[in-house]
């Protein structure tokens, strides 16, 4: 098998981010809705994929990886623009007549690591999370929910900004099976692992880099 050529990956993605396009409110309401219109979409292969892994009946599968993912994208939405906003701060006297504000501002590349117990929710929420704060994202599902991983690499190509998001099954995306190879290793700046913290953390090979449990 060929190692996939990840530097390549996020130097298009970084690149693409420093356009700015991804900064932009429109992009991400544009993605957000995307992202539901996504899940609904996919409603019917989500629960069989969630069944064959986990043998996790409809019911279950609504409340906890499709309604939820949905609720996310829609509280991101109606959010989005007051979160964009500067915050002020009190200014402390030595700095008058200067002023104190907080922007929030979006750090890059992300790495987006699946778990396999919530193939969908730690997967899905995350990405809702990475673009409504004007991020790229790479997606790695966890390869034990193997047909949940399946269905996130085919329904995200077909919805969402490819420039932008992308979804790789190899392992290697993590960054640290063959010594080193992945993500990680060629500059993304953020991981949002949907697994424990400090598991994910050590499979993206990130050290003390920024990672966001």
């Amino acid at each position: 098998m060929s190692t996939p050529d990840y530097t390549s990956l996020v130097h298009s993605q970084r690149t693409y981010f420093k356009t700015g396009k991804t900064r932009a409110a429109s992009w991400r309401v544009a993605q957000l809705k995307a992202i539901k219109a996504m899940i609904e979409a996919s409603r019917g292969a989500i629960r069989e994929a969630l069944w064959h892994d986990l043998r996790r009946n409809e019911t279950d599968a609504d409340l906890m990886d499709i309604d939820i993912n949905i609720h996310e994208a829609e509280l991101a939405l109606a959010h989005l623009h007051d979160w964009m906003k500067p915050r002020r701060e009190a200014t402390p006297i030595v700095l008058e007549p200067g002023h104190v504000r907080v922007r929030r501002d979006p750090l890059g590349v992300t790495l987006i690591i699946g778990a396999w117990n919530e193939p969908f929710m730690l997967t899905l929420g995350p990405l809702v999370s990475a673009i409504a704060a004007g991020n790229t994202a790479v997606v790695k599902p966890s390869e034990v929910s193997e047909a949940s991983a399946a269905v996130v690499a085919e329904m995200i190509p077909k919805f969402l900004d490819p420039a932008a998001v992308a979804v790789h099954l190899d392992d290697r995306a993590l960054g640290q099976v063959g010594g080193g190879t992945g993500v990680a290793d060629h500059g993304g700046d953020l991981a949002l692992p949907g697994q424990d913290g400090q598991v994910g953390q050590d499979r993206a090979g990130l050290g003390h880099d920024p990672v966001q449990a």
